[in-house]
């Protein structure tokens, strides 16, 4: 008796499936072969280059705690005293005023004192000047400010901080705390008590040798240097 022949079966199609499921397993998301066209295989390989969310980038700087670094002597220069005068603003809406583009992001909380003839200077965010960086109620309003600075560099280090009232009255301006009556120089909790402070204005001139002249920063004069004390000798027994 001769055998009917058996039907031709196509093993592609299974072969291809297999595949399929293996990659996705492997993979986690649905695999797909690149599409034709220069377009969608340039896609389908940039695909493949992306990285899963929150890998670092080596080539990009990360933030963060650093080593302390060396204080180099040849570069420590004696700061004079000034007083310079002018509105402390956001370093990215001064940019922008001047037409000039930037990335936001990177100058996130960065202020700058706008003098009165349209120059820029840095402030230092140290003990006083921090202040500026926090208060808004600081920024946006003239301001006469008495900083040390350097001739090497722009940056100002805020020494006082001189706002005007309404009707034009110079106010020394800081924070302090009613229970324990002591003056704070940034918003922080009283260093004594731990409760809340307050923002004081308080009416007072400019040091007399360096009041500016009108609607200019007043000339930089070095601060008084007090002469060395001659050493006195112990007495002998």
């Amino acid at each position: 008796m001769t055998l009917p022949p058996r039907p031709i079966r196509h093993t592609a199609p299974v072969l291809f499936s297999l595949l399929f499921a293996a990659a996705f397993v492997w993979n986690g998301l649905p695999f797909c072969l690149p599409l034709p066209g220069p377009q969608a295989n340039q896609a389908w390989a940039d695909g493949l280059d992306k990285k899963p969310a929150g890998t670092p980038n080596p080539e990009i700087e990360e933030t963060g705690p650093r080593p302390p670094v060396e204080v180099d002597p040849k570069l420590v220069e004696e700061p004079v005293r000034a007083v310079v005068s002018g509105k402390v603003v956001l370093l990215s809406e001064a940019l922008a005023r001047r037409d000039i583009k930037a990335y936001p992001e990177e100058l996130r909380g960065q202020v700058v004192l706008e003098t009165r003839d349209g120059g820029l200077l840095p402030i230092i965010p140290d003990w006083r000047g921090r202040a500026l960086f926090q208060d808004k109620r600081l920024r946006d309003r003239p301001v006469d400010l008495l900083v040390r600075q350097r001739k090497s560099i722009p940056h100002l280090q805020v020494l006082s901080i001189y706002t005007f009232d309404e009707k034009g009255t110079r106010q020394l301006t800081d924070y302090w705390c009613d229970i324990c009556s002591i003056p704070m120089y940034e918003i922080k909790d009283c260093e004594c008590c731990q409760g809340p402070i307050r923002l004081r204005y308080q009416p007072k001139n400019l040091p007399a040798d360096l009041a500016p002249a009108t609607g200019q920063p007043a000339p930089v004069q070095p601060a008084p240097v007090q002469p060395a004390q001659p050493e006195t000798s112990k007495p002998t027994k």
